[in-house]
């Protein structure tokens, strides 16, 4: 029988035991699936993408308070407006333009669905080509809530 491994999250500063299944994985610093969830936010907070920050600034410079970087189950989305229940992905070309993007940008709607959010994608050209248009559709689900 293999010994436990004993851990301290590199979170929460918890000990845990590590399971052997866990060896390897790039998560196995971390005590729990809260604990992964808070670093994943944290990470994303790092790297907003220069589009999600100027589409945020319109937003603010609009009146709308939002969260950054929202955590959603195993996912992060870019803004959330909690209050109306309304998550807005902003969608980049290089980011989410593979099959396996788009494939998990689907199970991340899903679940936002399943959860009773509202969910809207705003590409990337229109952002850069038509920021008011992107503002007024944003602006627009907000209000109709």
């Amino acid at each position: 029988m293999t010994p436990k491994v004993t851990r301290t999250c590199a979170r929460c500063g918890q000990a845990f035991a590590l399971s052997r299944a866990r060896v390897g994985s790039p998560y196995a610093s971390f005590c729990s699936n809260e604990c992964i969830t808070a670093h994943k936010v944290q990470l994303a907070h790092l790297r907003s993408s220069d589009l999600e920050r100027l589409f945020g600034d319109h937003l603010r410079e609009a009146g709308l308070a939002f969260v950054a970087q929202y955590p959603l189950g195993p996912y992060v989305v870019d803004l959330a407006f909690p209050q109306v229940r309304l998550l807005v992905e902003v969608d980049g070309e290089a980011y989410h333009s593979s099959p396996q993007a788009q494939a998990r940008d689907d199970r991340k709607e899903q679940l936002a669905a399943a959860e009773g959010w509202r969910f809207l994608r705003i590409p990337q050209f229109v952002i850069e080509r038509h920021p008011q248009e992107a503002v007024r559709t944003v602006v627009e689900a907000y209000l109709s809530s």
